[in-house]
């Protein structure tokens, strides 16, 4: 077995175990929702729109790219998180299976190393993302783009993006399911860390920064920001990108360097334990 074996493996195991039919099926009725509510009609002045029985205003030209890209960006950006989150609950146990007593025996006798391991079960999981995501988004894509007339180009590099804030976010939860091999402390510290610490530490300067002006202390907060992923400035670069254009490889780069820390930290503690 080689790494690219073991993705697939793990591709298989997810889909036996039901997760990305969950996962797909609620794409697919978050998608026949939009359709039912996303009414268009074509008149001699534009598209005229009707979001659940809602009217907006006429548009056309520069007005319904605007429609479009604002409500790409908002389904994108309003849908980041949970997304990201429900697919680390999904794919969490992956590594602490792994660790289990028999299985991790198993894989220790392929022609594998532990660090290949870990990057296998990883890319397993990002694959699945990556496919749900393309099918929820692309399948949003095509909904506005057969309703209003407008197909945007640039949103179809918003799943590379979601991809990559997930494989970002999955680091952390490697690292705590090997120095665990708790699916439950990986699933509590990858959701305390999205939902509270990210929002934080990405806004410091007008939340914790007023608290002291010490500069060891803002110091730490700075070195807090950059130890962890970026997902927040993923986000953030992602609505801005679907709506302007405006993109910034920062969080891209800082996101990529701490989550290579994290799964080295995550490998240095699997060669380390004795199985």
């Amino acid at each position: 077995m080689n790494i690219v074996a073991l993705i697939l493996h793990t591709f298989r195991e997810l889909v036996l175990k039901a997760t990305i039919l969950i996962l797909a099926g609620i794409s697919t009725l978050i998608l026949i929702v939009t359709v039912a509510g996303l009414k268009t009609e074509q008149t001699a002045e534009g598209t005229a729109i009707s979001i659940f029985g809602n009217k907006s205003p006429v548009v056309s030209g520069d007005l319904a790219l605007a429609f479009v890209r604002g409500s790409e960006a908002a389904a994108a950006s309003g849908l980041f998180a949970g997304i990201i989150l429900f697919g680390v609950l999904a794919t969490s146990g992956l590594i602490p299976d792994t660790l289990e007593k028999g299985t991790v025996d198993l894989y220790l006798s392929k022609p594998l190393t532990r660090g290949a391991i870990l990057a296998g079960r990883a890319c397993g999981a990002g694959l699945v993302m990556f496919l749900n995501i393309v099918y929820f988004l692309g399948g949003f894509w095509l909904i506005l783009g057969i309703r209003v007339g407008v197909w945007d180009a640039r949103f179809l590099a918003a799943p590379l993006v979601m991809t990559a804030a997930f494989l970002s976010l999955y680091s952390i939860v490697t690292f705590l399911a090997v120095l665990s091999r708790s699916t439950v402390i990986a699933v509590l510290g990858a959701f305390l860390f999205q939902v509270i610490l990210v929002g934080v530490l990405q806004n410091r300067e007008q939340i914790l920064y007023p608290l002291s002006a010490n500069a060891i202390y803002r110091g730490v907060l700075d070195g807090l920001f950059y130890i962890f992923p970026q997902t927040s400035g993923l986000q953030d670069t992602l609505r801005s990108y679907v709506i302007d254009g405006s993109f910034s490889w920062s969080p891209f780069l800082a996101s990529a360097a701490s989550s290579c820390a994290w799964y080295t930290g995550a490998w240095w503690l699997f060669e380390k334990s004795d199985y």
